[in-house]
């Protein structure tokens, strides 16, 4: 979980989410930040987290981002391996 309102600026924040996806891919990210203007639990933001969260959070919203966050993370890895499967093709 990334507190966007601890790190500041949205850029920072997003960097940080990339980096954190970069380095452990298969770590599902929820930011959390009350700059969001809602929950999404879409895979839009999927480059970066997995699950945005509009601060502040319930405990049911919050399950709710786990289960969700775990899903995304799961398409997210196997578009991945799809990306790396088709360029190990092409060459």
């Amino acid at each position: 979980m990334v507190d966007g309102d601890y790190l500041g600026e949205i850029e920072d924040t997003i960097d940080f989410c990339l980096r954190v996806r970069r380095a452990s891919p298969a770590l599902p990210v929820i930011l959390v930040s009350s700059e969001m203007r809602a929950d999404d639990f879409t895979c839009e933001r999927m480059q970066a987290c997995d699950v945005t969260l509009k601060s502040p959070i319930s405990e049911v919203r919050l399950k709710n981002a786990i289960r969700a966050a775990r899903q995304n993370n799961a398409f997210f890895l196997s578009r991945q391996q799809n990306q790396i499967s088709r360029q190990n093709f092409a060459s």
